[in-house]
């Protein structure tokens, strides 16, 4: 009470000083007088009052993570206490490239203090972090600017938590899927000189998408087409690029290798403009070059008689030559035959041109001897040329360096052996690349996948494991890992996508099974790596597991997370340590990256299931709570916000209710977790929500239990 009365000096009165909140900070605390008078005396009583009301944001909780594929999360800001001033909040996120809010900045006045605010997070379209991460964590800071000192701070006080983070991670791109890493092409224009590829595409791209190609060290190097234009409707359609190497007649040596590089052009969809290309950017190009330089003899025999049967050949080069080509012609007995021309040149310009050689028999009155029916001479053949392969040793001549002279002076018929053949009144030796099984008929050529080196009477199969490009010699090429040729084969096959090849010699293949893969020219299928899927053994839809899900070596598919678990890697399953604790749960059907907290109001007893349930009446949770709590004697519970506050001066609250009740007329509640006191004979309370009774006055009387004073009668 306000006043006290005292019939005699053994008497007491109890006096309750209490302080309604009124959620304005003022200080920490301040000091009051409380000013005790009686018979003209005077008494102070210092009391001190601590204020509650402290001045922070209030944030509610949200699941922090977002990505440009996820829908924008929120969350609601509400100030803790009323401010004497408008207070401006700005949100600022500490890297702008990945992270935005919107808004970026609220007003609080002392009216709308306490109404929630929504603040939207998401991830900036096309955003990349600095140091190529896939995920990281962006702080959200918030700063407070306002006349009221108790807002006016740089980096205002958060509740319920005093850092404010934003998961980012950036979503598995699309890929350009190049079908090869390797290709073989032989120089020309035959069917074994073309080699094609696929591209296509694993993900349905959003506006179209350019691919150009490109060869800068051959500009010979045909591509067709060198440019590739990919839709939101043939995007999964395999587009044919063929590569061929027309004949060029230059020499560059057994093989090269080129590089076939592949770009997206200006303009694309932007989603695959950043590590386009799988599984490679490049394909690299191996071309076997068919311009062997030789000089080309037209036949490697002939026979002249002294009756003017004389005979020719011509010689041309094979390839073009870097400098002139000078051939010499010497005859091993000048007493039989003449040579016209002894000396040959050619240039660069006329290296394909034919120059004919004639071959006479030197006439002399003196018979051969008796037991002769002929004789021989061989013609031998040098080159001398600035050009290294046309020049001295290195220089090689088709069929043969020597050209055999047979002198005769009749004509003399006799029979072919095998290996040679019929050419008029002579047998010649079978050429190289055909083959002469039948002396009376021409040289057959050797089909593809077969050679012979001359003198043959049947071509020569290419064996397993090898490539024969020429049928004109035995230079074979052993096939390389992951591709094969079996008997006959001018080119080694590539082992197809989706098994492996382990031996050359044969086309006979092992299937790849679930979990591994072959793009092709492998030998072994390779495990599909942890944190990607791969649901088809050629390895042409492989794709990173999304957050939430995860993978091991070996796993096809990526798995959703356990009900119960945060899964914060995608190349393992989680952790003991990553098991939600009571208070926080994740979906029934798992695929969680993080555990949801439990929202206010409600409780979270299981961590497997998405099932929460609200705080019964008479009871609250503040957040990420196993169980509700009873609300206390004395406060009232907010069960949807998750908040106490105490009974105001004048009500009272039992426990496990969740409202303050007004104390009722007669009576007084002292303090909020006190029942109601009836009044004392001597006092009244005539209202509702008395804190206490009030003094009867002079002429009234006030029986117990009574609300209001009655005159004396």
């Amino acid at each position: 009470p306000e006043s006290a009365c005292f019939t005699n000096s053994v008497d007491t009165s109890t006096i309750t000083v209490s302080i309604s909140q009124d959620f304005s900070q003022v200080s920490e605390s301040q000091v009051f007088n409380l000013i005790h008078t009686c018979l003209a005396q005077t008494l102070n009583l210092p009391v001190t009052i601590y204020d509650v009301d402290h001045a922070s944001l209030v944030l509610s909780s949200f699941n922090g993570v977002v990505s440009e594929v996820t829908d924008p999360i929120s969350y609601d800001l509400v100030l803790s206490s009323k401010p004497l001033a408008d207070v401006d909040v700005t949100i600022a996120s500490q890297d702008t490239a990945l992270v935005l809010s919107s808004p970026s900045s609220v007003r609080f006045t002392p009216e709308n203090w306490n109404v929630p605010q929504t603040i939207n997070v998401d991830a900036v379209d096309g955003g990349v972090a600095g140091d190529g991460a896939t995920s990281k964590r962006v702080l959200l800071q918030h700063s407070g600017s306002s006349a009221d000192p108790n807002y006016d701070d740089a980096e205002i006080s958060i509740v319920p938590v005093s850092s404010f983070q934003v998961l980012w991670y950036l979503p598995a791109s699309p890929k350009v899927v190049l079908s090869v890493k390797t290709l073989s092409i032989v120089e020309g224009d035959n069917v074994v000189s073309t080699a094609k590829y696929t591209v296509t595409l694993d993900t349905q791209p959003s506006s179209n998408v350019g691919i150009s190609i490109s060869c800068a060290e051959n500009e010979e190097l045909q591509i067709s087409p060198n440019s590739l234009t990919f839709t939101s409707s043939n995007w999964d359609e395999p587009q044919t690029v063929t590569v061929t190497q027309p004949q060029d007649f230059k020499y560059t040596g057994l093989s090269t290798e080129y590089t076939l590089a592949h770009a997206v052009l200006e303009g694309s969809d932007s989603l695959y403009q950043v590590n386009s290309f799988w599984p490679q950017t490049t394909v690299t190009v191996t071309l076997f070059d068919t311009d062997h330089p030789q000089v080309l003899l037209s036949t490697h025999s002939g026979f002249v008689t002294e009756s003017s049967q004389n005979t020719t050949y011509t010689m041309q080069l094979s390839s073009i030559p870097s400098g002139p080509v000078t051939v010499d012609i010497s005859v091993s007995n000048p007493s039989l035959v003449n040579v016209n021309p002894s000396s040959l040149v050619f240039a660069s310009d006329t290296w394909n041109e034919a120059q004919t050689i004639t071959v006479s028999a030197v006439v002399s009155d003196e018979p051969l001897s008796d037991d002769l029916l002929s004789a021989t001479a061989i013609l031998s053949h040098s080159a001398t040329s600035s050009d290294v392969f046309y020049n001295g040793g290195n220089a090689q001549f088709f069929p043969q360096e020597f050209y055999l002279v047979r002198r005769y002076e009749s004509i003399q018929d006799s029979p072919c052996v095998s290996g040679t053949y019929r050419n008029g009144f002579e047998c010649t030796s079978c050429p190289a690349g055909f083959q002469c099984d039948n002396p009376s008929t021409p040289p057959d050529p050797c089909p593809l996948g077969y050679f012979a080196v001359g003198g043959q009477s049947t071509c020569t199969a290419c064996p397993q494991g090898y490539m024969c490009p020429s049928p004109l010699s035995n230079d074979m090429i052993a096939c390389l890992d992951g591709y094969y040729s079996e008997l006959g084969q001018s080119t080694c096959t590539r082992c197809p996508a989706g098994v492996s090849c382990p031996s050359t010699e044969t086309a006979n293949s092992v299937a790849c099974i679930a979990g591994t893969y072959s793009s092709g020219g492998q030998t072994g299928c390779t495990p599909c790596p942890a944190g990607k899927q791969c649901p088809d053994t050629s390895g042409d839809s492989i794709s990173d597991c999304e957050l939430g899900t995860y993978s091991e070596t070996g796993f096809s598919s990526c798995l959703p997370c356990p009900a119960g678990f945060a899964c914060t890697a995608t190349d393992r399953a989680p952790l003991e340590s990553e098991k939600c604790t009571p208070g926080t749960y994740t979906l029934s059907q798992g695929g969680a990256s993080s555990c949801t907290p439990c929202p206010p109001g409600f409780e979270c007893p299981i961590t497997d299931s998405e099932s929460v349930s609200p705080c019964a009446d008479g009871e609250f949770a503040t957040g990420s709570a196993a169980s509700c709590t009873p609300c206390p004697q004395g406060m009232s519970c907010s069960v949807t916000l998750g908040t106490i506050s105490s009974c105001s001066a004048g009500y009272y609250s039992e426990e496990g209710k969740s409202a303050c009740s007004p104390c009722p007329p007669g009576y007084a509640c002292q303090t909020p977790t006190q029942l109601p006191v009836i009044c004392d004979a001597g006092t009244y309370a005539r209202n509702s929500a008395q804190s206490i009774c009030e003094v009867c006055d002079a002429g009234y009387k006030c029986p117990t239990n009574i609300p209001d004073h009655r005159p004396c009668s």
